[in-house]
């Protein structure tokens, strides 16, 4: 079995130490802390036999770190530094209104993005978190207010509003093009299919657009395959 990593010491008896070492005093922290002084000396020691090293020199004046004390110190400061942080953090969350959305990548980037600082103008108060992404979005899971997606038939528990149509058109080589028309060319030369994975479903393929159009697919024509 894996060796179980030590345990670390309770929050209030590390906090006793960085208040001591940074006042050189166990009665100032206690003080600082409403503790008696006695309550922070036996937390010094607890923590020091949990360390296995002395952190403090007793002095007449107070108490001095000892190297050990303070190489501890720093990693103790920057964890409280990241503790701060984070609540300052969670406090500007809580009070900033927040807008999450996900979109697919090419509309984030192509539709989306040039639109952000006109919409910054009208909402300034409003953090934006942006995602893109192909995949379909857990509500449950993230927090994702609003969804922008191919196909009508997604997340049928939500509401939905549409937001345009997109045109599918067919290209070609212009090479090609010069040998045959179009029509001629839909029927003889290899079609290009594209695997879209999961998101097959809800965009169009030669056959949808071909049967929109009125025409069948030709049952032996050849054609080339990319995802």
């Amino acid at each position: 079995m894996p060796a179980q990593s030590p345990r670390l010491p309770k929050i209030s008896v590390i906090q006793s130490f960085k208040v001591a070492a940074e006042l050189g005093s166990l009665a100032k922290a206690a003080a600082q802390l409403a503790l008696t002084p006695a309550a922070v000396s036996q937390q010094i020691r607890q923590l020091e036999e949990q360390l296995g090293s002395a952190l403090f020199v007793r002095t007449q004046s107070g108490v001095m770190l000892t190297e050990t004390g303070k190489e501890y110190l720093r990693y103790v400061t920057e964890a409280f530094d990241i503790l701060h942080l984070g609540q300052q953090n969670l406090r500007h969350a809580a009070l900033m209104p927040k807008l999450t959305l996900y979109a697919l990548p090419a509309l984030a980037s192509k539709w989306l993005l040039p639109n952000i600082m006109q919409w910054r103008e009208r909402c300034p108060d409003i953090d934006l978190s942006l995602h893109g992404t192909h995949a379909q979005v857990d509500f449950s899971a993230t927090p994702a207010d609003f969804v922008i997606c191919f196909g009508e038939d997604r997340y049928p528990q939500l509401d939905k509003q549409r937001l345009f149509m997109d045109e599918v058109v067919p290209v070609a080589s212009p090479s090609l093009l010069q040998r045959y028309s179009l029509a001629r060319a839909l029927e003889q030369a290899p079609l290009i299919h594209l695997d879209w994975g999961n998101e097959g479903r809800f965009l169009p393929d030669w056959r949808s657009w071909l049967q929109a159009r009125g025409a069948a697919t030709p049952a032996t024509q050849p054609s080339l395959s990319f995802n």
